[in-house]
């Protein structure tokens, strides 16, 4: 009979270890949770590319364009600013570089979508040839992506970057010269 006692509080003991410890990782990840926790925004964003290409012998151009589509689901109608930035590879360097960037005002009524074109920029890029008996390495610039911030002052309430990767080369890129 005393066995059966001294193993039953054994268990007991166990299991209340058991439930201190699940306690402590529970209200441990609820404070980190909440403390890493986005900010919800009421402000939608869908991007939309619109490009037109003309090839030719070698030669490659394009003209790209931004759809913004906002979306506001809240009761309050809202005005926001859209930040855009294309990007683009440099042929010679590797470098990525800013080919268009630039903001425009936009006020979302409540419950409502709206539509922001940004302006078309253009990229030309010239392949590798050989000529002359020489190699011409590749020249001009490549579309590589968007980036795209809604700002409600000075706080980002929505964001989209394709490749998300861009999202670095927002500060950090260089302005492309502009192309014809």
């Amino acid at each position: 009979m005393l066995a059966k006692w001294g193993d039953g509080w054994k268990f007991w003991g166990s299991l209340m270890f058991k439930i201190k410890t699940f306690l402590k990782f529970s209200l441990f990840f609820l404070v980190i949770g909440s403390v890493a926790q986005a900010e919800v925004s009421s402000i939608g964003l869908r991007v939309d590319q619109v490009s037109k290409t003309l090839s030719e012998v070698g030669k490659k151009t394009v003209k790209r364009s931004l759809a913004v589509h906002l979306a506001n689901n809240s009761t309050e109608t809202q005005t926001v600013i859209v930040k855009y930035r294309l990007f683009g590879r440099d042929a010679a360097t590797g470098d990525i570089l800013v080919m268009d960037s630039g903001e425009r005002s936009a006020t979302v009524k409540s419950r409502a979508t709206e539509l922001i074109e940004t302006t078309a920029a253009t990229a030309v890029f010239n392949e590798a040839r050989p000529a002359a008996g020489k190699r011409v390495p590749a020249s001009g610039t490549k579309f590589v992506g968007y980036g795209v911030r809604v700002m409600d002052g000075e706080k980002v309430v929505a964001e989209a970057y394709d490749p998300a990767s861009l999202k670095e080369s927002w500060e950090k890129a260089a302005v492309a010269p502009k192309q014809k």
